[in-house]
């Protein structure tokens, strides 16, 4: 809270000390971290527990495609970062980013980039260190991970572009593929979303966004049209701008009585079973609808929950208390590095499990009870050796309302 600048040049003149200016309550939005953490934690189920569900038996397999839709985690991690990174400009007087494009570019780049490439780097490392990695350099046939070393495809990787290419895309850590089109989604948000924001509103940005994201699907033929690189999520990153500024529209958090509350919810919850069911049938198909539904349900819920975030705990909606509650919080402290690491992880288990010849749901159930927590490990070290130190930025004077945000603002992760 900004002290009035009048009261202290009056109280400096006639030696009084200023009077005592009582402090609004901060509003947190820690259940952005829980969101976040709870997103990454189904990633890596989707991978670890649903990738192969082969010689189970039926009931099992089907309960475990809850757990296969992990593109849709992905929708609400972009969500997120619009979100989040449009906090501080939706409160701001001009809309304009702090301290600038470059200002903005370079806290984006300490956040984003010093993980990536520690994740890269130890990706290809463990490659190189397995057994089919070093029967690969030596020329043989029967690498399992089937690596593809070529220039290209490390050079790719090197400069974030490899989403844009079918054959590199997913080739060296497959999450990766996300942390690249949502890097070069931080340049266009200044370039095209923030001048129409400021210019005609945030209603023109998002349809400016979703009619440029969605181009390249219907105007390029079948192949080339960078589908793989999801470039519709420049739509879905505008509606995570366009939830926080419904939130914070005039410096104020958004309140909502119960019968708006009821149906921000229950939209969200809806939109969530529609989206898993039409991924279901043919997420290929219906891609840019699945995904655009699942952005427009994440925005709901965020601001269902940020319209609670300022009332006493004991006040909360259970789903607030859910993603508000400690272990959500830790877990969204490190949910990019879980998102960056957790296939590396595996990498070393696999071939211990593969070497027990366990039956499917033995198999099955040593991926829940050893891969879950030991990809959680390896998460948590790999953040303390390279993500921690990179999440927060210079100190800054506190803003006129005071709004606090353990994941907020353009410090917060957003993966």
């Amino acid at each position: 809270m900004i002290q009035d600048t009048t009261t202290l040049r009056e109280a400096s003149a006639t030696s009084t000390p200023p009077l005592n200016v009582e402090k609004k309550p901060r509003i947190r939005l820690e259940f952005l971290d829980g969101l976040r953490g709870l997103a990454a934690l189904y990633v890596a189920f989707s991978h670890i527990i649903a990738d192969d569900t082969t010689g189970l038996p039926q009931a099992l397999r089907s309960f475990l495609t809850i757990f296969s839709h992990g593109r849709l985690a992905v929708d609400v991690f972009i969500v997120l970062s619009g979100f989040c990174l449009m906090l501080p400009v939706a409160q701001s007087a001009d809309g304009h980013l702090r301290g600038g494009v470059a200002s903005y570019l370079k806290r984006r780049a300490r956040r984003i980039l010093p993980p990536y490439y520690a994740a890269l780097i130890l990706t290809l490392a463990v490659i190189l260190a397995s057994h089919a990695g070093i029967n690969f350099l030596r020329g043989g046939h029967d690498s399992i991970l089937a690596f593809d070393f070529s220039a290209g495809n490390l050079i790719t990787h090197a400069l974030l572009v490899h989403n844009l290419s079918p054959a590199y895309n997913m080739s060296i850590n497959g999450p990766m593929w996300s942390v690249a089109t949502e890097w070069q989604i931080y340049f266009i948000f200044p370039a095209l979303m923030l001048p129409i924001y400021r210019k005609s509103g945030i209603a023109a940005a998002l349809a400016a966004a979703v009619i440029v994201g969605a181009l390249p699907h219907f105007l390029l033929p079948s192949g080339y049209n960078l589908d793989w690189a999801c470039p519709w999520y420049i739509g879905l990153f505008t509606l995570g701008m366009t939830g926080a500024v419904i939130c914070f529209r005039g410096g104020n958090i958004i309140k909502t009585n119960a019968r708006t509350g009821s149906w921000l919810i229950g939209a969200a919850i809806a939109v969530a079973a529609v989206c898993g069911a039409m991924e279901f049938a043919n997420y290929e198909r219906f891609a840019i609808v699945i995904d655009t539904i699942m952005g427009a349900g994440t925005v709901a819920l965020i601001v269902y929950c940020a319209s609670h975030a300022s009332e006493a705990r004991e006040r909360h909606p259970w789903i607030l208390k859910l993603l508000d509650s400690r272990w959500a919080i830790v877990l969204g402290t490190f949910s990019y590095s879980l998102y960056l690491t957790h296939r590396i992880a595996m990498m070393k288990l696999y071939p211990v499990l593969n070497a027990l010849h366990l039956s499917p749901l033995l198999n099955h159930l040593a991926l829940l009870c050893v891969g879950i927590p030991w990809v959680l490990l390896f998460a948590y070290v790999f953040h303390l050796l390279f993500e921690r130190r990179f999440m927060t930025a210079a100190p800054r004077p506190a803003g006129p309302k005071d709004i606090a945000f353990r994941a907020g603002g353009e410090q917060a992760q957003t993966r």
